[in-house]
């Protein structure tokens, strides 16, 4: 009786996982997805969620702050 791979099982497999692979423990196949940033996208500056949130609250609730800090600093 031959115990390989059979055709479509990984040859690669470590011992132990049953020569199943990338399959995961639910019998189903597991897809990595990378996403491609293009130039553009890539030039777009990108604020942290609580940075954000922090200007949103400043924005709403204080409005013209930064007009005062600056006019504070002469």
């Amino acid at each position: 009786m031959d115990h390989g791979p059979k055709e479509g099982d990984s040859a690669g497999a470590a011992p132990g996982d049953g020569g199943r692979g990338a399959a995961s423990s639910s019998g189903g196949v597991v897809v990595q997805v990378r996403e491609k940033k293009g130039p553009l996208r890539a030039a777009i500056p990108y604020m942290p969620f609580p940075v954000a949130v922090i200007c949103l609250f400043l924005n709403t609730f204080v409005p013209g702050l930064g007009k005062q800090v600056d006019e504070l600093r002469y």
